[in-house]
């Protein structure tokens, strides 16, 4: 049996009327760009995310960069953030001219570590950039009340957790401003790219609202620099025939999770914690395992497909070599970290091939 890593083919097949229909709308409409397009997928996307307020953007990155820029942080500022994230988080720092501090990750969680805060802690500290990775929440609680403490804005990146469960809130409903991704491989994708910045205080709106159209709120009329940040109608459009399924797949896929869980009882595969009183909405299911050339050579010859996120940590990118960051555990996690097959559309049977090939895998 051949199991791939991931396959979106599944899923435009299943939908695949309801995603031309959505099309074809678009086609007859002839409104391809602007607010007005995507304004009833923001409304759609506030009752889903449990913010106030959500824009709508062309990428996850577009809407870390612009939460970065409506807290006025930027040159001679720093941000707190994981060593171990994609590589976007580190970017949008840098592309409004702060500093990335990077913290190291828990080591059941594989999170951000909120005990490491303290000590990163500056009089140039702006904010803490805290990531859901893989869909598994952070210690949000924890970071919430350090940067109340402190004084310090928090920014979620919840790109790879739409949808995950903090008790009674939503991923990125707790800080400032929250990023979601919408690539088309995300919990909720678009065919193409996508994102959306959402947010609590009403007063962030005007900017960001003009940030992403050329500075412009009032046609022709520019207030601010701002840049091309806008989500076409098609994207929007894919977005709203998905949206409705979001909660079937989030269910499907923490079943094929817990599948894993439950019948791979090897010693040599670990798997990570789960936050007490949460329900991840996973995008990755990621394993760690002491061998892993040795492993993904076992992978190929069961013909199971897999992925690595992220095989280098971000402090060891060319842009921060020199500097002195600290982070053993995420470098020892991105040198033992394998992503395992995770998609709604998974058959039962590849499932259970995937976690009894994995139960019998032994090192050499």
């Amino acid at each position: 049996m051949r199991v791939p890593f991931f396959d979106l083919r599944r899923q435009n097949r299943h939908i695949k009327a309801l995603l031309l229909q959505k099309v074809e709308e678009v086609l007859e409409n002839g409104c391809f760009s602007g607010e007005a397009c995507v304004h009833p997928l923001e409304q759609q996307l506030t009752a889903a995310c449990g913010l106030p307020y959500v824009l709508a953007v062309n990428s996850g990155t577009a809407a870390l960069f612009l939460a970065l820029k409506a807290l006025n942080i930027g040159k001679g500022d720093e941000v707190i953030l994981p060593a171990h994230t994609y590589f976007a988080c580190a970017s949008a720092v840098l592309q409004v001219g702060a500093q990335p501090v990077f913290a190291d990750i828990e080591p059941r969680s594989w999170q951000i570590d909120p005990q490491q805060l303290p000590r990163l802690l500056t009089p140039r500290t702006k904010a803490v950039l805290a990531v859901h990775l893989y869909g598994i929440p952070c210690d949000i609680n924890a970071i919430a009340r350090f940067c109340q403490e402190n004084a310090l804005w928090l920014i979620e990146d919840a790109a790879q957790a739409f949808g995950t469960q903090i008790g009674q809130q939503k991923a990125g409903s707790f800080g400032d401003m929250a990023a979601f991704s919408f690539y088309p491989t995300k919990n909720l994708g678009t065919a193409g790219e996508g994102g959306a910045i959402a947010f609590k205080d009403p007063a962030h709106r005007h900017l960001l609202r003009a940030l992403r159209n050329q500075g412009n709120v009032q046609k022709y009329h520019h207030e601010v620099t701002g840049y091309n940040f806008r989500m076409g109608a098609l994207e929007a459009a894919i977005l709203e025939a998905k949206l409705p399924f979001l909660e079937e797949w989030t269910k499907r896929k923490q079943q094929i999770v817990d599948t894993y869980r439950r019948v791979i009882n090897n010693p040599y595969i670990r798997f990570p914690e789960e936050p007490p009183n949460c329900r991840p909405a996973y995008h990755l299911c990621v394993i760690q395992v002491a061998d892993r050339q040795h492993f993904l050579s076992y992978l190929k010859q069961k013909g199971i497909g897999y992925g690595i996120h992220y095989p280098v940590p971000c402090h060891k990118h060319p842009p921060f070599r020199g500097l002195a960051f600290e982070c053993p555990r995420a470098e020892y996690h991105c040198a033992h970290c394998v992503s395992l097959p995770l998609f709604p559309e998974l058959h039962p049977q590849e499932v259970e091939y995937v976690a009894e090939a994995l139960n019998a895998y032994r090192p050499r």
